[in-house]
């Protein structure tokens, strides 16, 4: 698939994605959706369930 490993950039970008789609839906499920799609879509591989469960909350 072509995706690098830059986990400090990964959360940054799913991180930003959550913060900016928590403005339209309020369920941690919904977000920790989003967030991978979005941060494969720059070529980074997706952060570990752990951490997208932390940032959804």
């Amino acid at each position: 698939m072509g995706l690098s490993y830059g986990k400090a950039e990964a959360r940054k970008v799913a991180e930003a994605v959550m913060r900016s789609e928590a403005v339209l839906k309020n369920r941690p499920a919904d977000l920790m959706n989003i967030a991978p799609e979005k941060v494969m879509e720059v070529g980074l591989d997706m952060p570990g369930f752990t951490v997208l469960d932390a940032l959804g909350r």
